[in-house]
């Protein structure tokens, strides 16, 4: 299941991401989610203004149903 997730025109918000000494600033345009499992693991992807795709993050659901939602998210290396 992919679904996209974009933020208004004017609050589109600022993501910061370092790489060892490499250090870069971007907005953050668009993110879509792919999930697996009903939705308990998944990949976040982040998409800049330009449309290039920043990073990709893990996630996993531990949330369970007293509080759904709670996820752990794991950066890509």
């Amino acid at each position: 299941m992919l679904a996209n997730k974009t933020p208004g025109r004017y609050s589109a918000p600022m993501f910061t991401a370092s790489a060892g000494n490499h250090h870069s600033t971007y907005f953050l345009s668009q993110m879509t989610t792919q999930t697996m499992k009903d939705g308990k693991m998944g990949t976040y992807y982040l998409w800049d203004q330009q449309g290039n795709l920043r990073e990709s993050r893990f996630f996993l659901d531990i949330g369970g149903k007293s509080k759904p939602g709670l996820k752990l998210v794991f950066p890509r290396r």
